[in-house]
């Protein structure tokens, strides 16, 4: 290869590498930028109600409907199909991200404004998952999830509203770019969040076991998962089956 060769392969070489800098650079800029966004927007509504792709919700339910709301994070939020109620409104107030501290924040606001006969929760994953990034107080944020849907648990009952407690459905393998803030023992701490959360049936709730067919060794079925956290149709459909006669008995 003669020098003008070499040099044009440089050249494109070079611009190659500064094309790939400038997308890399741009997608981090927008990831940047959406976090910027949700941290103004969680100091704006620390419950979570209003997020970058959702508005404030406004539910009007049928008065002659009992109102069954899904409230949880995105494992909720993307609840499809939703369950079917007879005799009943069913509302997915989901919201991507959110943890059981702000849960109970959105509920409490929402237990006055709605009145529900029922609310379905799955919630704290999103607070197991920081055990990740913050080992050295796992146990700390095990206690506190407990606290806060035990709290929550009191508040529903207190507007004599049923509460469904469905098991934080454990993770699968994280991906690569999850592995530099991932710990093996996040598994630990769901078994063990669940294993609290299960006793809360003292408390008025009831408790729906989802890992006992969703889940395998401590993770989630593969046939059951888009990625490490969250579940695909076939998962809600296996849900619905065992949650849908469970609600029908609670809004009679």
């Amino acid at each position: 290869m003669d020098a003008r060769c070499r040099y044009r392969v440089f050249i494109v070489c070079l611009v190659g590498l500064l094309a790939i800098s400038i997308l890399v650079n741009w997608c981090a800029y927008l990831a940047i930028k959406g976090l910027y966004r949700q941290n103004l927007l969680l100091g704006l509504h620390p419950a979570g109600l209003v997020t970058s792709e959702r508005p404030l919700l406004q539910i009007e339910s049928d008065p002659c409907q009992a109102l069954v709301l899904l409230m949880g994070d995105s494992r909720v939020a993307q609840w499809h199909p939703a369950p079917r109620v007879r005799g009943a409104c069913v509302v997915n107030i989901g919201i991507p991200g959110i943890t059981s501290a702000q849960c109970l924040l959105a509920a409490e606001a929402e237990l006055e404004r709605l009145s529900p006969r029922v609310i379905v929760l799955q919630i704290g994953i999103n607070d197991i998952k920081a055990v990740g990034a913050f080992p050295e107080a796992g146990e700390a944020i095990l206690a506190a999830t407990v606290e806060n849907v035990r709290t929550l648990a009191n508040l529903a009952a207190k507007h004599d509203c049923r509460l469904v407690l469905t098991s934080v459905i454990a993770p699968g393998d994280p991906e690569f770019l999850r592995y530099f803030v991932w710990s093996g023992v996040v598994y630990d701490f769901v078994t063990a969040l669940n294993a609290r959360l299960g006793n809360l049936e003292s408390h008025g709730a009831y408790w729906l076991e989802c890992n006992m067919f969703l889940s395998h060794n401590g993770k989630i079925r593969h046939e059951f998962s888009v990625d490490c956290f969250h579940l695909n149709h076939a998962a809600y459909e296996a849900i619905n089956v065992r949650l849908e006669p469970l609600l029908e008995g609670l809004v009679r």
